[in-house]
């Protein structure tokens, strides 16, 4: 018996493809070329001495349907400082505000007119301590919407 049945319905993208697209969406970004650190997928993969800003982007939930739905997480670190040089690391706010504030801009910059993603910022962006090292993270939590089928 011979199979008539095509199936027009697009695949959904996979938690992988997601993250690469964000990935591309903040590589070249002002956010980006201000942090000394690398893009990373994982806690795993990222070296747990490293003391650069580097950026943990994390697939934290989809759904495929015809408009896939989902929740992006970026984690973004930055080290603490010893401002009395007495061996007492607290956060530096300075540089966690400008990392923040960089953050926000690479948000307002994901339209529609540079992919095929609707993102939505879904909680405030804040700090938290990194348990044992000298650093804090920024976390971005971003819903998603995406539209394509690229």
């Amino acid at each position: 018996m011979e199979n008539n049945y095509k199936n027009n319905s697009k695949m959904a993208k996979t938690s992988k493809e997601i993250l690469q697209d964000v990935r591309r969406l903040l590589l070249g970004s002002r956010l980006q070329q201000n942090l000394s650190g690398n893009i990373f997928f994982s806690r795993e993969n990222r070296p747990k001495d490293s003391t650069l800003e580097d950026v943990l982007i994390i697939f934290t939930t989809g759904v495929p349907d015809q408009v896939e739905k989902g929740v992006i997480t970026v984690n973004i670190f930055y080290n603490d400082h010893d401002p009395y040089s007495s061996g007492n690391f607290i956060e530096n706010e300075k540089r966690g505000a400008v990392i923040e504030a960089l953050a926000k801009e690479w948000i307002n910059s994901l339209t529609a007119g540079v992919s095929n993603y609707k993102f939505k910022l879904l909680n405030t962006i804040t700090s938290f301590k990194e348990d044992n090292t000298n650093q804090h993270f920024i976390v971005i939590k971003l819903g998603y919407d995406y539209f394509g089928n690229e």
